[in-house]
């Protein structure tokens, strides 16, 4: 089963996609804010998941910093980025920082299953070959 973190300063977001993915077949993990987030990056415990969905806007350090850092140290999780800000700039900003993927709040959650999934898919195809 695929193991999704869900870094978002949005507590009940968390809750209600942690229950969605579950629906799907997936487990999931929540953190709130980006520090504990570049912490865990920091460590071999992100190894343990499968692919990052990464808010822009939080606390601390922003999803943009979390992801220039993952993506610095080499770490090669795809990642899945959204914000409720609807500012194209993110966008932009979120590719060209090694987002994978990039939604706006609020997004179609049979959508963002569908596009964990076929993220997953294609990291799979590049592994098995």
């Amino acid at each position: 089963m695929p193991r999704i973190l869900i870094v978002d300063d949005d507590v009940v977001l968390c809750r209600l996609l942690k229950n969605f993915l579950q629906i799907h077949n997936m487990e999931s993990d929540s953190l709130y804010n980006g520090e504990d987030a570049h912490a865990l990056f920091s460590s071999p415990e992100y190894s343990r998941y499968d692919l990052l969905l990464l808010d822009v806007t939080m606390p601390g350090k922003d999803g943009f910093e979390v992801l220039q850092a993952i993506r610095a140290n080499s770490i090669n999780i795809p990642v899945i980025m959204w914000t409720a800000s609807g500012n194209p700039a993110d966008k932009r900003e979120a590719y060209s920082s090694g987002a994978d993927y990039f939604f706006f709040k609020p997004c179609d959650p049979h959508e963002l299953v569908a596009r964990i999934n076929a993220l997953l898919n294609a990291r799979k195809a590049l592994v098995e070959n």
